[in-house]
């Protein structure tokens, strides 16, 4: 669980650091303010993703705390058992969507600074929802589909 809380502080560290992003100052062309609504939309785009993910991550941990109190899981697995396996597995998924994240707002940032193309930002988004999918199916191995925490972490999921 800790680890997962780690995840999600680094995914909100992320966050603000977009909060404090820019876009370029706009030059007098019609164009270029053309750009700047782009790259303002990109920015609340993305702090918007790194909110999201950030509370799939709460979510995700939420549903291993659920799991852990019913016994479905230990609460302190061997790393070569089966609970251990997907323990690892959970943990690695939601490291990978805050790995994802950051290169996500970084990619925002390198693009509305004008140092980086939209490919990279698109790349980044896509690496986002894979690493998503990969922790909620991580999630739903173990978990009861009827549950609550279940639900609400699929629906943190769906606003990914």
């Amino acid at each position: 669980e800790n680890e997962l809380l780690g995840a999600a502080n680094s995914i909100e560290a992320a966050a603000k650091k977009l909060q404090s992003l820019r876009p370029r100052q706009p030059a007098t062309t019609k164009e270029i303010d053309e750009n700047m609504n782009f790259e303002e939309i990109i920015l609340d785009a993305c702090k918007s993703i790194a909110a999201a993910t950030g509370a799939l991550i709460k979510a995700a941990s939420r549903a291993q705390r659920e799991l852990v109190d019913s016994g479905k899981v230990k609460r302190s697995p061997r790393a070569t058992s089966d609970d251990g396996q997907w323990s690892e597995g959970l943990i690695s998924a939601a490291r990978l969507v805050a790995a994802a994240t950051h290169s996500l707002c970084e990619a925002a940032n390198s693009l509305v600074q004008g140092n980086a193309s939209e490919e990279k930002l698109i790349a980044s988004a896509k690496q986002v929802a894979a690493f998503t999918a990969q922790l909620l199916v991580a999630c739903r191995v173990k978990a009861d589909p009827n549950s609550e925490v279940t639900k609400r972490l699929q629906e943190a999921g769906n606003k990914v």
